[in-house]
């Protein structure tokens, strides 16, 4: 049985260099460390948008790390594309660098973060 465990994304609007307005990503945990965990083996990672008018794009959240695909199945998305899941095998040790996007209601604002799940070897 896959445990849950959650990641927190927020988007806020901040000004540019420019004045313009430029959407903010954060997540958190930044680093989510499975070897903290006290799970072991598979885990399901729970992405939840916790700010209003945001929104995952089509591709949401993206592992960019060579070979993430023995570790990471596709992510889903919810209906209402403010959550989504990937699962961990969580089995090799290995640290995973990925995206997250999210975008505003109209489509005008795009931005990404870059945090790391760091798998368990146990």
């Amino acid at each position: 049985m896959s445990i849950p465990i959650t990641v927190f994304v927020f988007g806020s609007v901040v000004p540019d260099d420019n004045g313009k307005d430029k959407l903010q990503v954060a997540v958190s945990p930044e680093v989510l460390n499975l070897k903290q965990n006290t799970a072991t083996g598979e885990v399901t990672i729970h992405f939840q948008i916790e700010s209003n008018d945001y929104f995952f794009p089509d591709v949401g959240v993206k592992f960019t790390s060579p070979g993430y695909e023995s570790q990471f199945g596709e992510p889903s998305y919810g209906d209402d594309r403010k959550s989504a899941e990937v699962t961990s095998k969580n089995s090799d040790g290995g640290a995973y660098a990925y995206r997250v996007f999210l975008t505003d209601k109209t489509g005008r604002l795009k931005a990404s973060v870059d945090p790391v799940v760091q798998n368990d070897s146990r």
